[in-house]
């Protein structure tokens, strides 16, 4: 589990390395990328919980918004990414 400390150095960091921060998404900031560009990461995921429980949005409003005008904008080299995590994710693969 994070703690504020940890959110705070994270935050520091982004901003020492001038990163992009996403509006509205605090609760989904998990990190930093490492290399010669860092950009804040965010957790997919939690973003529509966000737009869920913030906007009010359904999750299929959520989901095809977080698509269309958070993860396809572009806004320079310091745009954050999103990442989707699937390991807690069960899936049901095709018969065969």
């Amino acid at each position: 589990m994070r703690t504020v400390e940890d959110k705070e150095l994270l935050i520091e960091t982004l901003k020492e390395n001038e990163c992009l921060i996403a509006t509205g998404f605090d609760g989904a900031l998990i990190g930093i990328t490492e290399g010669m560009n860092p950009v804040a990461v965010y957790d997919y995921w939690e973003c529509i919980n966000c737009l869920v429980r913030q906007d009010g949005m359904l999750w299929e409003e959520a989901c095809e918004f977080m698509q269309f005008n958070v993860v396809s904008a572009f806004v320079g080299d310091k745009t954050p990414i999103y990442i989707r995590d699937f390991r807690d994710y069960e899936f049901e693969l095709p018969s065969q």
